[in-house]
């Protein structure tokens, strides 16, 4: 069972880590005010 999940956290964490880098980028590109939009508007920590 736990061989099953394991890999499952780990693709979880990385989507999630790796979606948290776009979202700093997407925050560099349009300013902390899109950043702030973005995040109200997302869903989750992802930001999207």
């Amino acid at each position: 069972m736990f061989s099953k999940v394991i890999p499952v956290l780990i693709v979880s964490i990385i989507w999630i880590a790796s979606g948290l880098v776009i979202g700093s980028a997407i925050a560099n590109l349009e300013g902390d005010a899109g950043f702030i939009t973005a995040s109200i508007q997302g869903e989750g920590d992802t930001g999207f």
